[in-house]
């Protein structure tokens, strides 16, 4: 009976070990994403920053673990239930050092994703293939996409259908896009849809501003 208790001792120290490495790594990740100090962070989850860089640095006593009320608070970074943060220690497999695991937000982004088109995903993801490292000005293209969208959706429905509609012309115009082909025809066509309505509902109204 000894040497099983022994085992499920160790098993148990194992256990909390990776839950405080996945912590620490969740805790790197996030702040340095959010553009955080460990100052503030340690603000945020209201505690000290000496024991907040004992988590992210994973020089804590191991014996203790975590308490649960900051763990708690660390799952509501991004909203996870708590159950849910768990699991995700509990699976958390590493790739190139980076977390692999999804979180609440990241699950709702794919069932969006997942209704765009297939060729659309495809033109998506090969912009980042494309990107100018020499434009200061957009350090991150899925950063800066996010930033953008946020900002256009909080817009009137007018003035969304507007800059879409200069945005295309525009595309139309400097990327020599072969004419008659199908890229240019689906262009062409949107580019009707838009102005159609566009000019049925709005025009009168920015006519007369």
């Amino acid at each position: 009976m000894a040497g099983f208790d022994d085992k499920n001792q160790k098993d148990q120290k194992r256990r909390v070990e990776r839950y405080l490495e996945g912590i620490a790594r969740y805790l790197s990740t996030y702040r340095k994403r959010e553009g955080l100090t460990q100052n503030e962070l340690a603000i945020r989850l209201d505690i000290s920053l000496n024991r907040y860089r004992e988590y992210e640095q994973n020089t804590t006593d191991n014996a203790k673990g975590i308490p649960l009320d900051l763990m708690l608070r660390i799952a509501a970074l991004e909203g996870n239930r708590p159950q849910d943060f768990v699991a995700r220690l509990e699976g958390d497999d590493l790739a190139d050092g980076e977390n692999i695991q999804i979180d609440t937000f990241e699950e709702k982004l794919l069932r969006e994703f997942r209704t765009v088109a297939l060729a659309e995903r495809r033109k998506f993801l090969e912009s980042f293939e494309f990107e100018d490292e020499t434009d200061k000005l957009i350090p991150s293209q899925m950063r800066w996409f996010v930033r953008i969208y946020n900002q256009l959706v909080r817009l009137p429905y007018a003035s969304r259908m507007r800059i879409e509609r200069e945005v295309l012309e525009a595309y139309i115009a400097g990327a020599q896009i072969e004419v008659g082909s199908e890229e240019h025809s689906n262009l062409l066509a949107r580019l009707k849809v838009l102005l159609r309505y566009y000019f049925a509902n709005f025009g009168d109204t920015e006519r007369g501003t």
